[in-house]
C-alpha cells in the first residue's frame, strides 16, 4: 500500500497558541471535558458547545468564528454548511478503526470479542464516517470490558491522543489522508450496522459468557432484551450489570443452576438476581427495568421482580465488595453499579472497613470504588422508587455518612482514595476524608449537590474546606462545575494524578500504595493520633448534625423531588443548547 494512515507519536504535537477551536457536543460528557482540558493546557482557546440542533450549530460557529472545529460526542447529522469549508475543518471523533463505519462500533467490539480497537478522528462530509482521515490510534481491548468502561477508559484516552494530534497537524499544515484518494484504503472499509433488538436480545440457552458478553455491550444504555417466564406470565426486560456465576465456589449454587431451565431465576444476592444459562452456569444480573415504552428507571434486579426467591449469602463469583491485602496495604474495592450506593450496600461496606480497621498489620487502606466510577452518593433511583422518599433518602445519607465516620477514624492507617473513575456528589466527598487522593487523568469530579438542590452531607463541611480552603469550598459546593483530574489538581482537591492510560494505572498504584506505606504512612499516623482526639470526634459530630438537618429539610422539597425525578427518568432539559 502506498498510503500511511497518520498516528500519535509520529510528528511531535505543536499547535498554536490562541488557536480558535469549537468543541461541539450534542451532550457535554467525560470524554469531550478531557479533550477540551488536553487543548486547554496547550493554551488554545477552546469554547464547548452543547447543541443537537443543526441551526445552532450554525449560529454558534458565525458567532464564535473558530479555527477549527472538533465534534467529541455527536450523533446528529452536522450540517452541510459546517464542513463545507475545508479550510476549516470539522472534525468528529469515532470509535472505531480507520476502516470503520457506523454507529454501534464498540458494541460490536465487544460482542465479537475483537482484541484490538481503536479511535479515529475525521473530517466531517457528506458520507457518515467517510471523511479524510486526521489521526488514528489502536489499543488492546481490556478483558470483561463493558460499552461504558471501552468508552470511558480506552477510548477516552485514545481519543485524547487522536484529538491532539489532529489539531496539532491542522496547526503544522500537514494534509490528512483522503479515502477517495486511495481504492485501496476504500476497499478496506466496512460498515457495521445499527443494533437490532434481535442483536441485543440474550439466549440463555448459550453459555453465560456469552449471554454477559451481550449485556456488557449494552451497557449503561439501551440495556440487554431477556425473556423471563415469571408465575406463568411471560415479560421482556432490559438487563443490565451482568456477572457469570459457575457456582464452583458454593455448592448451593452448583445444585440450583444444574438443576434448572435454562433462563430461571434461581436465588437473589444484595439485590441482583442469579438466572441459569446452558452449561451448568448462571448471570447474575444486577439491575433491570422494564421493556417498555413507557418511563421507567433501572432498580436492583431483586426489587422489581415479581417473584420470591433464596437470598443467598455464600462466597461466590459475584461479590460487590473485594479486599485484597498486600503486605502491609489493603484495598477494598466496591464496584456498586453506576457508582450509587443505596443503605444496604453502605451498610456493607461499612462492617468491610470495621474489619480492615481491626487488622493491625495494616498501614495504608485505599478506597477503590468501581472502574467507571469511585462513587456518586445516595442511590437516587431507590430514593424514587420507595413508597416513603423521605424516610428511604434519610436512611440512605445516614448510612454513607457512617461510612466516612469508619474511615476518617481509622487513626492508626493512612487512607487513600484512588479514583479509576468519575466521583460525584457524596462520592466526591468520600474521597475528601481521606488522607490522600490519587486519580486517573481521564477521571472527572463534581463536587457539588446543587444539581438535586440539596445541601450535601458527608462531613463536606469539614473535610472539603480542609482540602482547598473555605473560599474554594463554597464556590465547588454553589455551583455545578464538573472538574478534570488537572484541574481538581491544581486546586488541591486531588493530591496526585498518575498520568498513564486506563490499562496501565492500576500497577502504578500498586506501586505508589506500596511506596506510601513504606515511607509516608508514619508520619501521617502519628499527626492523627496526635491530632484526632475526643474534642476533634464531637467537631465533626456537630458538622454532621448540622449537614443533616438542612438534608431533613431538603428531602421534603419539591425542588429535590422534581430534580431526582427528572434526573432518574432521563427527562430533557428545557434547553437545547448550552455553552460550557
Amino acid at each position: 500500500m502506498k498510503f500511511a494512515i497518520p498516528k500519535p507519536g509520529v510528528l511531535p504535537v505543536k499547535i498554536n497558541e490562541n488557536l480558535r477551536v469549537l468543541s461541539l457536543n450534542q451532550t457535554v460528557n467525560s470524554l469531550s471535558r478531557r479533550i477540551e482540558d488536553a487543548l486547554r493546557q496547550r493554551k488554545v482557546d477552546v469554547t464547548t458547545v452543547e447543541t443537537s440542533d443543526g441551526d445552532e450549530m450554525v449560529s454558534e460557529v458565525q458567532r464564535l468564528q473558530p479555527d477549527i472545529i472538533v465534534c467529541p460526542f455527536m450523533k446528529t447529522r452536522i450540517p452541510k454548511v459546517l464542513y463545507a469549508n475545508r479550510s476549516r475543518p470539522c472534525l468528529v471523533v469515532h470509535p472505531g478503526i480507520a476502516a470503520d463505519r457506523g454507529a454501534c462500533s464498540i458494541d460490536w467490539t465487544i460482542l465479537q470479542e475483537r482484541p484490538y480497537w481503536g479511535v479515529t478522528v475525521l473530517e466531517a462530509n457528506d458520507e457518515i464516517d467517510g471523511g479524510a482521515i486526521w489521526s488514528c490510534d489502536s489499543f488492546q481491548v481490556p478483558s470483561g470490558s463493558t460499552k461504558s468502561s471501552l468508552y470511558n477508559g480506552a477510548v477516552a484516552d485514545a481519543a485524547v491522543r487522536c484529538t491532539l494530534d489532529a489539531v496539532s497537524r491542522f496547526s503544522q499544515n500537514v494534509d490528512p489522508l483522503d479515502k477517495a484518494a486511495y481504492p485501496e484504503l476504500l476497499g478496506l472499509c466496512t460498515e457495521t450496522r445499527n443494533m437490532k433488538h434481535s442483536d441485543r436480545r440474550v439466549d440463555w440457552n448459550t453459555p453465560a459468557e456469552d449471554v454477559v458478553r451481550r449485556v456488557r455491550m449494552s451497557d449503561t444504555s439501551p440495556g440487554a432484551i431477556g425473556l423471563l417466564e415469571l408465575l406463568g406470565d411471560t415479560q421482556e426486560w432490559r438487563l443490565f450489570d451482568a456477572h457469570v456465576e459457575t457456582g464452583r465456589r458454593s455448592k448451593i449454587l452448583g445444585h440450583a443452576l444444574s438443576s434448572s431451565c435454562p433462563g430461571t431465576p434461581v436465588a437473589t444476592k444484595h439485590g441482583a438476581v442469579l438466572i441459569s444459562a446452558a452449561g451448568r452456569s448462571g448471570v447474575w444480573i444486577g439491575q433491570m427495568k422494564g421493556f417498555t415504552n413507557d418511563p421507567c428507571i433501572k432498580l436492583p434486579s431483586s426489587y422489581i421482580l415479581p417473584v420470591k426467591l433464596p437470598a443467598h449469602r455464600e462466597p461466590c463469583d459475584f461479590e460487590e465488595i473485594k479486599v485484597v491485602q498486600e503486605g502491609d496495604v489493603c484495598s477494598v474495592y466496591f464496584d456498586f453499579y453506576n457508582g450509587a450506593m443505596d443503605t444496604p450496600q453502605a451498610v456493607r461496606l461499612q462492617r468491610t472497613l470495621l474489619d480492615v480497621a481491626a487488622l493491625p498489620h495494616i498501614k495504608v487502606v485505599a478506597l477503590m470504588g468501581g472502574e467507571r466510577f469511585f462513587s456518586t452518593g445516595i442511590h437516587l433511583c431507590v430514593i424514587q422508587n420507595s413508597g416513603d422518599k423521605q424516610r428511604t433518602a434519610s436512611a440512605n445519607i445516614n448510612a454513607i455518612n457512617d461510612v466516612i465516620k469508619t474511615v476518617f477514624t481509622m487513626k492508626d492507617k493512612k487512607t487513600v482514595a484512588v479514583l479509576r473513575g468519575n466521583a460525584g456528589a457524596g462520592g466526591a466527598m468520600l474521597a475528601t476524608a481521606c488522607d490522600f487522593i490519587v486519580a486517573h487523568p481521564g477521571v472527572c469530579v463534581t463536587p457539588t449537590y446543587k444539581s438535586m438542590s440539596l445541601h450535601g452531607s458527608e462531613y463536606w463541611t469539614y473535610f472539603l474546606p480542609e482540602k482547598v480552603g473555605l473560599e474554594t469550598a463554597r464556590r465547588l459546593v454553589e455551583s455545578n462545575d464538573t472538574l478534570t483530574a488537572r484541574e481538581a489538581h491544581e486546586i488541591g482537591l486531588f493530591d496526585h494524578v498518575i498520568n498513564v492510560d486506563k490499562i496501565g494505572f492500576l500497577d502504578e498504584v500498586k506501586s505508589l500504595l506500596q511506596h506510601i506505606a513504606h515511607n509516608t504512612a508514619h508520619q501521617v499516623i502519628q499527626y492523627k493520633l496526635q491530632t484526632r482526639t475526643d474534642d476533634w470526634r464531637r467537631r465533626l459530630s456537630s458538622h454532621r448534625e448540622y449537614e443533616l438537618s438542612h438534608m431533613k429539610m431538603n428531602f421534603r422539597s419539591s425542588n429535590f423531588l422534581d430534580a431526582m425525578h427528572d434526573f432518574v427518568f432521563k427527562v430533557p432539559p428545557k434547553k437545547n443548547k448550552k455553552q460550557c
